[in-house]
């Protein structure tokens, strides 16, 4: 089987997560429990409790991951928070060894999360948005200890008249370097794909 065939079977028997409707996916919020769930992963794994996060988006992750006692390594281009480093993460990754990442980038054509000029968002085709991604991932590769866990958060939407799977850009970035397909949540009305480096 294909590791789309394989997605696409996990996909149809998701584990639904929990949802209290506390956040703003408008503005590039995430359903907090997305994360809550990818921290328990991390803890049944036993990995190093450090977690980049290349996108932050909601300082919600740095109260999340303070209650679990999770280091958090947050970046944007424009900081909603102290705590969250102002930097480019397709320039810049973490500084220290990693247990996990939580990649949820801005999505190709949707509205900017920020008004500086390398936003994801603003990219104009899905190759260099595809290309963007790939330097984010080379920090993945540098810092992610074996074993570690990749939490990526996409949704299918469309995009100048062409359907865009972002799970499906994901599933190409992550298993053609070598990580596995882990697991397949759902919180509407985005898909989240669970990868382990090998």
């Amino acid at each position: 089987m294909t590791i789309h065939g394989e997605y696409y079977k996990l996909r149809h028997k998701a584990m639904v997560l929990k949802d209290d409707g506390d956040y703003d996916l408008g503005s590039g919020e995430m359903n907090p429990a997305i994360f809550e769930e990818f921290i328990g992963l991390l803890f049944d794994s036993d990995l190093l409790p450090v977690v980049w996060e290349p996108f932050a988006a909601n300082p919600r992750t740095l109260e999340i991951a303070d209650e679990s006692e999770i280091e958090l390594l947050a970046q944007s281009l424009e900081p909603k928070h102290p705590r969250i480093l102002q930097a480019d993460s397709t320039k810049q990754g973490p500084g220290k060894k990693i247990g996990g990442v939580l990649f949820h980038p801005p999505y190709l054509g949707t509205a900017p999360l920020s008004s500086h000029k390398d936003d994801m968002s603003l990219l104009v085709t899905l190759n260099r948005y595809t290309n963007a991604l790939q330097k984010v991932v080379s920090f993945v590769n540098m810092r992610l200890v074996s074993g570690g866990l990749v939490c990526a958060v996409g949704r299918d939407y469309r995009y100048q008249g062409i359907s865009i799977s972002i799970p499906g850009v994901y599933l190409d970035l992550f298993c053609e370097r070598g990580y596995s397909l882990e697991a397949v949540w759902s919180s509407e009305p985005d898909v989240i794909t669970i990868f382990r480096r090998i």
